[in-house]
């Protein structure tokens, strides 16, 4: 599949997440123009480049709003992962890659279903916490349908290092996703 690639350092897209993004260099504003116009897929990648077998959250973005100074406010939803085979350079001020989808397991075995629902549960308290209006909540809420939305919410929001991040994202099955989170997320911090 074709995506074009959008470098940005620190920065991982979940599937069944989304990122809202503010774009102001020129080559991605003209990426995110080609993207629109042709429905490509942009891919974020969490290095300052695009290598061959990197991992990357994917999705065709959306326009929500064109400022007077040209300047783009885009919602990029994780439509999907793939790992980047080839990248092409110099073709557009931007780097296109030719990507393989990755599929994941999203079914839930009995093992993990406690510790599934004591993620949903940690996360559903962090909202609580952090997220104070409550339409807004209930919109977040509303939005977690399923393992790959719950885990991918949970990785964003309750799991600050990017490395780690980048960890479960490579992740292919949700109860090795469930026990990366449960492992990252209990493990004792040095006092």
């Amino acid at each position: 599949m074709k995506l074009f690639v959008f470098p940005l350092n620190e920065c991982v897209l979940h599937p069944g997440t989304s990122k809202p993004l503010n774009i102001f260099e020129p080559r991605y504003l003209k990426m995110v123009e080609d993207a629109l116009a042709e429905q490509v897929p942009i891919a974020l990648t969490f290095s300052d480049g695009a290598v061959p077998g990197v991992v990357a959250g994917f999705g065709v973005p959306e326009l929500l709003e064109k400022r007077a100074d040209g300047t783009l406010l885009i919602r990029l939803p994780g439509e999907g992962k793939a790992r980047l085979k080839s990248v092409q350079v110099n073709v557009e001020p931007y780097l296109i890659a030719e990507g393989e989808e990755i599929s994941e397991n999203y079914e839930i075995n009995a093992e993990q279903a406690l510790a599934y629902m004591g993620l949903q549960r940690r996360l559903m308290k962090w909202m609580g916490e952090h997220i104070v209006d409550v339409a807004t909540r209930e919109h977040f809420v509303a939005a977690l349908s399923g393992p790959q939305a719950v885990l991918g919410a949970a990785t964003a929001f309750l799991i600050t290092d990017g490395d780690l991040q980048q960890l479960i994202l490579e992740a292919d099955d949700v109860n090795e996703k469930v026990g990366l989170l449960n492992g990252m997320l209990n493990y004792p911090t040095a006092t």
